[in-house]
């Protein structure tokens, strides 16, 4: 119980924090950009929707994480972890998966030296 009223109150500070922000950003155009915000907030207010990305085709963004884990499309995908999916890491560099990453290197031209 107490952990469920612990990330209640976090998630509630947090929707105050981000209404703030959006007042904050709002009342000053231009003073401050938030590419979230900036893309929510044009796409609700026309009809275009994204086609692509620079986070939506394979390998646009890499990133490695400080235990070598490898993802493509977005970098917070590498602290998720799913029941449903598992993870969305490509390659992990703690030798798990380390033919993965030596492909996916490969793929990209990049080489690493042990």
């Amino acid at each position: 119980a107490d952990a469920a009223h612990g990330a209640a109150a976090t998630e509630a500070r947090y929707r105050r924090f981000m209404e703030r922000f959006w007042q904050r950003s709002m009342a000053e155009p231009g003073r401050l950009n938030l590419r979230e915000f900036d893309g929510i907030t044009s796409l609700a207010c026309s009809n275009e929707r994204l086609s692509q990305t620079d986070m939506n085709p394979p390998f646009v963004i890499v990133n490695v994480d400080a235990r070598g884990q490898v993802s493509s499309f977005d970098p917070e995908l590498l602290a998720v972890h799913t029941e449903r999916f598992g993870d969305f890491t490509v390659a992990r560099r703690d030798g798990g998966d380390a033919g993965d990453l030596d492909c996916v290197l490969h793929c990209l031209g990049t080489r690493v030296d042990e």
